[in-house]
C-alpha cells in the first residue's frame, strides 16, 4: 500500500459451535500510521453485532449463533510519514465460561509493506517573453510536494547558461518544511525537505550577457530522494525559454568651438556618441545633415576601446554606423568653414538611432538639441615689420612688428602672431602691450584675446642678438592670425635686413673661430705689443699709436693700460672716439722712457667693458738699436657671454676672461717664421707679451718659456728662457 492511499480491512468473526456464544469480544487496535478510521458490523441471521459502526480501533462484542458470522468492515487512510510496514490484528475473545475448543484461530493478522509516493512538481518563470542583452531579469522556482508522502532530501538542480552571469539566488519554504541552503551564487544544486502539500520557492537573479544573442533557455528540475516514488514524473522539469532582444540607451550630444564666426571662417564642432547599456549595440545609425551655410565640411571618427566606427573619416554630411560596448563611446570631429555668403545663424543638430531589432529605453537623448553659430561681419588684421637701428654683428637690434585692423568690425577671437627668428638672430626679448608673449628656440609668439577695435595698431618689439651667422643679411618673416580674417595677403610681412660686420675680413665673412685673434680685423680690445719711448732722444726711440673707432654711427670709450715692461706696473687712461674717428699719440707724450706693451678695452660711460667689435689700431716703433717695424694691433672680439657679465661698480674692477664665451681666446704657443740670421749681418727681435694678473696692480709675468728653433736645413734645437717681467 501507499502513503496517502486508502486501505480496507475484511474481519470475520465465526461460530464454529455447537454452543451459542454471546458476548465474544472482538478487538483490532489499528496502527498510528493510519488515520481516519471507520467500521462497521454486520452479522448473519440468529446472530447479533454489539455495535453496528464505529470509527477507530475496533473494541466491541458480538453474539454469534453456531454456524453464525460477524462480518466487520474496516477502512482507514495511510499516513504520509508511514513507512516500513503497515501491521493490523484482528482478535476475538470468548465470552466468560465459554470454553473455545480451539483458541489458535482466534487471532489474525494482516501485513502490508507501506510504499513512500510523493508527486513533486516544479515551475520557473521569469514572467517575461524577452530579455534584453546586458539587462538583468529574475526566475521564479516553485517546487510543490502535492504528496502524499513528505519527502527528505528532494534535489533542485538549475544549471545556468553561459549567457547568464552574476546569478545569485534564495530559498524560501513553506511551514514545516524547510530548504538546506537558504542562498547561494551561480547554478543551484540544492535540497528540500518537503511536507505533503509544502512548496519551497527560489528566486534567482542574473545578468544577461551583454553579448547574448537568440535565445535563452533556463531548466530547473526536481528529484525524489531514494526510496520514494513519484507517480507523475513529467512535471518534475520546468524550462523557461525567452528571445534575447538588444536594449542600449543611445545618447548624442554635440559642441561648436565658436558663438560667433565671420563669413568664410573656420568652426569645429564635437560629437559624441554614448551607450550606456545595458546591450552592446552593433549598428547604430549616426546622423547630421550640416546647413548649406557651412562649406569644406570635413569629419573624423573615433571610438573607445573595443567599439568602432563604420566609417574612419569623410566629407560633408555625416551617415555612418557605430559599433558600441556598453559605456563605449566615439567621438566625431568636424571642421568646417562659413560659406563666404552666409549670414544669419548656423542652426546645426545630430543624432542616433538603434539598430532593426533594438531598443531604445530612453529615446529623449537621442537627438542633440540646435547647436547655433550667429555669423558676424568678417575682419582684416594687416601686419607690419621694420627696423630702425643699425644691426651689427656683436650688438643688440629691434625688430617692430605692428598689427592693425584695417576692416570696419572689431576681432572676436584671438588673435596669434608668430616670428621665426632667421639663423643669426638670437632672442633677447619681446613686448607689447596687451600682448601674451613667450619664445621657443626661434619661434617668438604673441597672442591677444582682447577684441581689436577697427583701425587699432598694436605694436610688438622683437630684441635680438646678432651673430656672425646673420652677417651680411638676414630677411625676417612674421605672421598674423585671426578666426574669420577675410583677406589672408596681409597677413604676413617680411624685413630684409643689411647686416653690418666689425669682425669680418678679407672676403667680408666672419673671422674663422679657429684663429680668433688677428691683426686683420676689429675688436673690442686690442693689444699693442710693444711701445717704447726715450725721453732724451724721442727721433731715435719712441712709438706712434693709432687708434680708430669704425662704427659708422657711435661712439664709444676706449680705456687704455700701459703695462712696464720692467716693474709689472700699469699706467691708464680713457679717451672717447666718435664714431669713425682715429686717434694718434706718441708713447713719449704718455708714458716717456717706458718699454712695455699696451691694452686698450672697450667700454661705456660707466667703464664697464661692453661687446663693440669696432676697434682697430696699429703702431709704429723704432729703438735706438736700428730696430723698427709697423706693427698691427692685435684685436679680440668680444663674444655674447659678456652681455650677461655683471660689472661690479662698487669694487671697481671685472675679470676679463680668454676662455671663448666672454672674449676669444688666448693662444698658449706660438709659430714664428721667417726668423733672420745675426750671421748674414741681420738682427731680428722677437717680442712676447704675457696677458694677465690685475691691470690696477700688476700684471703677470712671462714666466719660462721653451721653444724648437729650425734651420734652413730643418735640423732643430731646443731652448728655453726664463723672467719675471712681462715682457720678453
Amino acid at each position: 500500500m501507499t502513503t496517502g492511499g486508502t486501505t480496507t480491512y475484511t474481519i470475520v468473526a465465526s461460530n464454529s459451535g455447537p454452543s451459542a456464544a454471546i458476548g465474544a469480544q472482538v478487538a483490532d487496535s489499528v496502527s498510528a500510521f493510519l488515520t481516519n478510521v471507520t467500521w462497521t458490523c454486520v452479522a448473519s441471521a440468529g446472530s447479533s453485532c454489539g455495535s453496528p459502526n464505529g470509527s477507530g480501533s475496533i473494541g466491541t462484542f458480538v453474539n454469534l449463533a453456531s454456524g453464525g458470522t460477524a462480518t466487520f468492515t474496516l477502512t482507514g487512510t495511510v499516513t504520509a510519514n508511514a513507512s516500513g510496514q503497515l501491521v493490523n490484528t484482528a482478535i476475538i475473545t470468548p465470552p466468560n465460561g465459554f470454553t473455545d475448543t480451539n483458541p489458535n484461530d482466534n487471532s489474525s493478522t494482516d501485513t502490508d509493506t507501506i510504499i513512500q509516493q510523493a508527486d513533486l512538481t516544479i515551475l520557473k518563470t521569469n514572467f517575461v517573453s524577452q530579455l534584453a542583452s546586458g539587462g538583468q531579469t529574475q526566475y521564479t522556482i516553485l517546487v510543490t510536494n502535492l504528496g502524499a508522502s513528505n519527502v527528505t532530501g528532494a534535489q533542485v538542480n538549475d544549471t545556468l547558461p553561459a549567457t547568464l552571469t552574476n546569478a545569485t539566488w534564495t530559498c524560501v519554504a513553506s511551514a514545516g518544511s524547510s530548504c538546506a541552503a537558504t542562498n547561494g551564487a551561480g547554478n543551484i544544486s540544492t535540497t528540500v525537505n518537503l511536507l505533503a502539500g509544502g512548496t519551497a520557492t527560489l528566486l534567482l537573479n542574473a545578468t544577461v550577457s551583454p553579448s547574448a544573442t537568440g535565445t535563452i533557455a533556463n531548466t530547473a528540475t526536481v528529484t525524489t530522494p531514494n526510496g520514494v516514488t513519484d507517480p507523475t514524473p513529467g512535471n518534475n522539469t520546468s524550462t523557461d525559454t525567452d528571445q534575447v532582444i538588444t536594449s542600449a540607451d543611445l545618447s548624442i550630444t554635440k559642441t561648436v568651438n565658436v558663438q560667433t564666426v565671420p563669413p568664410g571662417g573656420p568652426l569645429s564642432y564635437v560629437i559624441t556618441v554614448r551607450n550606456t547599456g545595458p546591450s552592446n549595440i552593433t549598428g547604430a545609425a549616426v546622423a547630421d545633415t550640416f546647413s548649406a551655410k557651412l562649406t569644406d565640411v570635413t569629419w573624423s571618427c573615433s571610438a573607445s576601446s573595443g567599439s568602432s566606427c563604420g566609417t574612419a573619416n569623410g566629407t560633408g554630411n555625416i551617415a555612418t554606423t557605430v559599433d558600441l560596448l556598453v559605456n563605449g563611446s566615439a567621438v566625431f570631429i568636424v571642421t568646417a568653414k562659413a560659406a563666404a555668403n552666409a549670414t544669419g545663424t548656423i542652426e546645426n543638430f545630430a543624432s542616433v538611432q538603434p539598430p532593426n531589432g533594438s531598443t531604445d529605453p530612453n529615446q529623449s537623448n537621442n537627438v542633440t538639441p540646435p547647436v547655433l553659430v550667429v555669423i558676424v561681419p568678417g575682419v582684416d588684421l594687416a601686419i607690419y615689420k621694420s627696423h630702425t637701428d643699425l644691426f651689427q654683428v656683436g650688438q643688440i637690434s629691434t625688430y617692430k612688428i605692428s598689427v592693425e585692423n584695417v576692416s570696419q568690425f572689431p576681432t572676436s577671437g584671438t588673435i596669434t602672431v608668430t616670428d621665426t627668428l632667421p639663423k643669426g638672430l638670437i632672442y633677447q626679448s619681446v613686448t607689447g602691450q596687451g600682448w601674451t608673449c613667450n619664445a621657443v628656440g626661434q619661434v617668438v609668439t604673441c597672442t591677444r584675446n582682447a577684441p581689436m577695435q577697427s583701425g587699432v595698431i598694436s605694436d610688438i618689439f622683437i630684441k635680438v642678438l646678432v651673430d656672425c651667422a646673420a652677417y651680411p643679411s638676414v630677411i625676417n618673416t612674421v605672421t598674423v592670425s585671426t578666426p574669420g580674417d577675410l583677406t589672408t595677403a596681409n597677413n604676413t610681412a617680411t624685413d630684409p635686413t643689411t647686416v653690418e660686420n666689425g669682425q669680418a675680413v678679407g672676403g667680408g665673412q666672419c673671422y674663422p673661430p679657429e684663429s680668433p685673434i688677428s691683426d686683420q680685423k676689429a675688436g673690442s680690445i686690442l693689444i699693442y705689443p710693444i711701445y717704447t719711448s726715450d725721453p732724451t732722444n724721442p727721433h731715435s726711440q719712441n712709438t706712434r699709436i693709432n687708434l680708430t673707432n669704425t662704427d659708422p654711427s657711435r661712439s664709444v670709450g676706449v680705456h687704455l693700460f700701459f703695462i712696464d715692461g720692467t716693474s709689472c706696473s700699469v699706467s691708464d687712461f680713457t679717451i672717447c672716439l666718435t664714431a669713425q674717428q682715429t686717434t694718434t699719440f706718441l708713447a713719449s707724450d704718455i708714458d716717456p722712457g717706458i718699454t712695455g706693451y699696451v691694452i686698450a678695452v672697450a667700454v661705456n660711460n660707466e667703464g664697464c667693458p661692453i661687446l663693440f667689435n669696432q676697434l682697430i689700431g696699429d703702431e709704429y716703433v723704432k729703438f735706438t738699436s736700428g730696430h723698427k717695424a709697423n706693427l698691427g694691433a692685435e684685436a679680440i672680439s668680444a663674444l655674447p657671454g659678456l652681455l650677461t657679465t655683471k660689472c661690479n661698480l662698487n669694487s671697481g674692477a671685472i675679470t676679463l676672461n680668454f676662455d671663448g664665451a666672454m672674449y676669444n681666446q688666448l693662444p698658449r704657443v706660438l709659430a714664428v717664421d721667417n726668423i733672420t740670421s745675426k750671421g748674414d749681418g741681420n738682427d731680428m727681435m722677437l717680442i712676447v707679451d704675457r696677458i694677465g694678473g690685475n691691470l690696477a696692480t700688476g700684471t703677470s709675468t712671462v714666466g719660462t718659456l721653451f721653444g724648437l728653433l729650425y734651420d734652413d736645413l730643418e735640423v732643430g734645437a731646443s731652448f728655453s728662457i726664463s723672467g719675471n717681467l712681462p715682457v720678453a
